[in-house]
This record gives C-alpha cells, sequence and structure tokens, in this order.
C-alpha cells in the first residue's frame, strides 16, 4: 500500500518529538503541541510503542519488525498502530 501525503512529515514531528530536538521555531511548536495532544488520545501502553518506534535507529521496518519480535506480536499490527497515529499526529497538525 502506497503512503498517505502526510506520513512523512508526521513521522518527522514525532522523531523529533521523542528524540527531544531543540525547538527552532512556531512550526516547531506547532508540531510538538500537535504531537503531544494526539498521544493524549492513546493508552499509557500505545505511548510506550510510539516511543519505542520513534527513538530507535534505522529503517521503519526493521524498527517493528524488532518490536514485533520482543513482544510476539504480529508486525501488521504494529504497522496498523503506527498508521494510527500518524494520521492522528497529521490531524492535530491540521495536514488532514
Amino acid at each position: 500500500m502506497a503512503k498517505h501525503y502526510y506520513t512523512d512529515y508526521a513521522e518527522h514531528m514525532l522523531k523529533s518529538f521523542f528524540r527531544q530536538a531543540p525547538d527552532c521555531g512556531e512550526a516547531e511548536q506547532l508540531a510538538k503541541q500537535a504531537v503531544q495532544t494526539a498521544l493524549g488520545a492513546f493508552s499509557e501502553q500505545e505511548q510506550t510503542l510510539a516511543r519505542f518506534l520513534y527513538t530507535q535507529r534505522g529503517p521503519m521496518p526493521e524498527r517493528i519488525q524488532a518490536l514485533a519480535a520482543e513482544l510476539q506480536t504480529d508486525p501488521q499490527s504494529i504497522w496498523n498502530f503506527n498508521g494510527v497515529l500518524t494520521k492522528a499526529v497529521a490531524r492535530e497538525r491540521g495536514l488532514i
């Protein structure tokens, strides 16, 4: 399945948020607020999943495979979660 147009930017916002990138301007502040608000709708366990996905280095497929192996779950369920998460962040940021 093809990526949605907002996915790359939403993932960038999540990486910056979890890796605590320094704020540089208004756009970064708005992105940080969007991530914080979107994460508030998720459970503590889901927030922990998101933190793991976006603080690890490497390609997303490898990060998802590693997390799925650690949790002994289907990688597709993590892909689905990530899709819901990026959509929530994009919606909060006004991208969709």
